[in-house]
């Protein structure tokens, strides 16, 4: 649902720091020559983060200051100091200075295990794979017995296309007690990346017994699973897919997790809740959280949407209405709030946050999928294309924005072939989506253009969406299918089947729309449009707060 920030970095020192120390307040900048090769630690803009962060992180460069500048500090305390800073720089995400700090803390103290292994853990989790890599073997060379250190190896020459080193290392994971998860995970990787789909079945499935909730095991599974041919299993396997990797004991990334207090660490429990669906317990961390650091409008954002989906919807609306007298231009709270009240049949005050949000931010795909729609309803054809074909240019997989706006450019006069042109893009881009393939079936079947007009292939549409789900409109685009091909015994049929479905589902409004096509089967005319206003399929949904209160990306979650 909502993304981890990244800390930003700046170069120049900080003024508070300067004020503090005066004396000596260079030294972590230009570090004295006779503590050998120590590279500058940069000082962060740390205006943005909590308050108990930003002392931590302040006091631990003052002593270290101090130390650099009392010539009888021995090297292995400088280290201490620099490593202890780069860990804090490390749990709060500011890169640049727990790659300095950490590299002085080794220079000074080359034989110290945990400064090479978290120096290692930083470059991996980076992205540094080189760099990890021989900060890992470093730390080998000085601790081979580190019970973690076999599956960080295997992971990162995985990541560096180095299976057969990678299998060694993982292997020996697999008689680590607390690694045995993660190592099998890793090897069902490594066997689903050679096409070894019985091998991969079997490493995922070791991987769940080891750690039941370890849903994103799911997702490979599937694949290995389409992969020996057993499609049902696979389909329910990608049913349960998540985000939760299995977890390795790592005593030293458990030490460095640990410095993660106060309220970022209850945000953070607080996204990990919400990604679990635990939307209560979401609620409640962020909750705790904003008690600690109470001006937090995006983590207060956060809190809103984890009280709707709790069951809050009253509570969601007055927190983002808070956020927004506090912070009126911030689009994500107009954005949500707007869905709340465009659900709630406030057409009028949604409409003017949505272009709030399109004037601050041109290519909000959200606010112009919304507007959109509240364009089309209002038979603003024109308006319509336009909004949905762009949040379906930022979303290319969103069909129905796609289907929508190609709906909406019809209505407002674009030629059949067109438009035709347009939706096989669509199709061919997004092949397993059906609400595409109901469209081109109609206009295919009732198409006034002769060179767009394709009853045959309308009909293989038709029946292809049926074979896929049996729902009454289906069955009325198989009636016009039938009737444009010359059969008008089957496209009855067809018809008595919807009116079955529209009955056992209670939604009597569409029966007579289903006598209009009786009679004009019988009159042996087609529908004037092929796509009517009053198709349920091809007309906007009502407005759902919760789905995108639970999927909609957010920039910076707190």
């Amino acid at each position: 649902m909502i993304g981890f920030r990244t800390a930003a970095l700046a170069g120049a020192a900080l003024m508070l720091v300067a004020a503090i120390a005066p004396v000596h307040s260079d030294l972590l900048q230009s570090p004295p020559p006779a503590h050998g090769a120590l590279v500058p630690v940069p000082a962060p803009d740390l205006s943005g983060a909590e308050p108990r962060a930003r002392i931590e992180i302040e006091e631990m460069r003052d002593a270290l200051r101090d130390a650099l500048a009392d010539p009888q500090t021995r090297p292995v305390d400088l280290a201490e100091r620099y490593g202890r800073l780069g860990a804090l720089y490390h749990v709060h995400e500011v890169p640049a200075g727990a790659v300095a700090a950490y590299h002085n803390a080794r220079t000074l103290d080359p034989d110290r295990f945990r400064w090479a292994y978290l120096d290692a853990w930083l470059a991996h989790g980076s992205g540094r794979l080189k760099d990890a890599l021989a900060a890992y073997e470093d730390a080998a060379a000085i601790d081979p017995d580190y019970a973690a250190l076999p599956l960080r190896l295997g992971e990162v020459l995985l990541e560096l296309n180095r299976p057969d080193d990678a299998r060694d290392y993982l292997q020996q994971a697999l008689a680590e007690p607390g690694l045995e998860a993660a190592a099998a995970f890793r090897l069902g990787q490594l066997a689903l990346q050679h096409r070894e789909f019985e091998s991969a079945v079997e490493w995922f499935q070791r991987a769940l017994e080891k750690a039941p909730d370890a849903d994103a095991v799911y997702t490979p599974l599937a694949q290995a699973l389409r992969g020996v041919g057993a499609v049902d299993a696979s389909r329910e396997a990608l049913a349960l897919r998540g985000e939760r990797h299995p977890l390795a004991e790592d005593r030293i990334v458990h030490e460095l997790d640990d410095l993660d207090t106060g309220a970022r660490r209850h945000f953070l429990l607080g996204l990990q809740a919400a990604r679990e669906r635990r939307y209560a317990d979401a609620a409640a961390y962020f909750a705790q959280g904003l008690g600690e650091a109470p001006d937090n409008h995006h983590a207060r954002i956060s809190y809103a949407r984890a009280l709707y989906l709790s069951g809050q919807p009253a509570r969601a609306r007055e927190m983002l209405e808070a956020v927004l007298q506090d912070h009126p231009q911030d689009t994500l709270a107009s954005f949500l709030l707007g869905v709340l009240l465009d659900a709630d049949g406030d057409g009028d005050t949604a409409r003017g946050l949505y272009e709030q949000v399109l004037a601050l931010h041109p290519e909000h795909p959200g606010a112009a999928h919304h507007l959109g729609l509240l364009a089309f309803r209002a038979g603003d054809w024109p308006t319509a294309a336009r909004l949905l074909s762009r949040a379906g240019e930022r979303f290319p997989d969103n069909s129905l924005a796609r289907v929508l706006a190609l709906v909406a450019d019809r209505r407002a006069g674009r030629s059949e072939a067109e438009i035709q042109a347009q939706l096989e893009t669509v199709i061919q881009a997004l092949p397993q989506h059906p609400l595409p393939r109901y469209a081109l079936s109609r206009l295919l079947s009732a198409a006034g253009d002769p060179a767009v007009r394709d009853p045959a292939r309308g009909l293989e549409l038709a029946e292809g969406l049926l074979r896929a789900g049996p729902i009454p409109p289906v069955f009325e685009a198989l009636a016009l299918a039938r009737a444009a091909t010359g059969d008008p015994d089957g496209a009855l049929s067809a018809l008595d089947r919807a009116e079955t479905g529209y009955r056992q589902s209670t939604a009597m409004l569409d029966l007579p729309r289903i006598g209009i096509q009786r009679q004009r089967i019988r009159d042996e005319t087609l529908p004037g449009s092929a796509w009517p206003e009053d198709d349920p399929v091809l007309a906007p949904p009502p407005t759902d707060p919760r789905g995108v209160l639970q999927e909609y990306p957010s920039p910076r979650p707190f």
